[in-house]
């Protein structure tokens, strides 16, 4: 922990204006470079507590100012210990940040400061200074850089959660396929009495429809268009459907399918 003036915070300073002839970086600017800036009357342990004063010269004439200068008129703080000396800002990310259930391969995150200083490979990472509420397999090598080992076999649906460090939320989704769809009641292009199958999801790579093991009755598209009844019984050559769904997703090199159906008696 970084400790100034004796005290177990970070303490920063900046001036209010530009017009100001202070070292200090300008509020304006400055909050341009963090992230979770916010006012608390004090600060917690650990955080960094930011000073801002009026750096504005009185107005040339002014009998007496409204406020003097180097008074202090704000103060707000940041949940983590930010900025050295060279005013440099926490850093935390992963690209991509959308990923497959079953996908083992190993994605860096960009983290500055370090995680962690151990130089040991940790392949159940954890930390207070990192939040991960989904617990999402965090792992570091012996060159202490972050990673996400995004693979979840037990996962039930897909995963919308974040993983944050040093006040910098990211969100991450892990995407389980649900071939689940309907059948609804519709009618053709043409007004004939018709169905149309309607995927839960449309937002996978590719869409394979069969009925009764036929290929093409329906598109293979997320969303295809009504298909007679007269139509259906021909191809199926029954009275009773048995229609197939088959999504793909291939995504950062990976892939992943699922497989539901669904019996349509006429």
């Amino acid at each position: 922990m970084i400790r100034e003036y004796s005290l177990p915070v970070k303490l920063v300073i900046v001036q209010s204006s530009a017009e100001g002839s202070g070292a200090e970086p300008v509020l304006g600017d400055w909050m341009k470079t963090v992230n979770g800036l916010q006012h608390k009357g004090g600060v917690t342990m650990g955080g960094t507590f930011v000073l801002v004063y009026n750096s504005d010269a009185p107005a040339e004439g002014a009998a007496e100012p409204d406020l003097r200068q180097g008074v202090v008129v704000a103060d707000f703080y940041l949940p983590y210990i930010c900025c050295a000396g060279d005013q440099t800002p926490a850093a935390f990310d992963i690209n991509p940040r959308t990923f497959l259930f079953d996908d083992a391969h190993n994605y860096p995150f960009t983290a500055s400061p370090m995680v962690t200083t151990a130089g040991t490979v940790q392949k159940n990472f954890q930390s207070a200074d990192i939040q991960n509420p989904a617990n999402l397999r965090l792992m570091t090598d012996a060159a202490n850089i972050l990673y996400l080992h995004p693979a979840m076999p037990a996962l039930g649906q897909t995963l919308q959660t974040t993983v944050a460090y040093k006040g910098i939320s990211l969100p991450i989704t892990i995407i389980r396929p649900d071939a689940s769809f309907t059948i609804q009641p519709a009618t053709d292009e043409a007004g004939a009495p018709a169905l149309k199958v309607v995927p839960g999801h449309t937002d996978a790579t590719e869409y394979h429809w069969t009925v009764n093991q036929k290929s093409g009755v329906f598109q293979d598209v997320a969303g295809p268009p009504a298909v007679s009844l007269e139509k259906l019984r021909s191809a199926a050559g029954s009275n009773t459907l048995n229609v197939v769904l088959t999504i793909v997703y291939t995504l950062n090199g990976a892939t992943s399918r699922d497989m539901k159906s669904q019996i349509w008696q006429f």
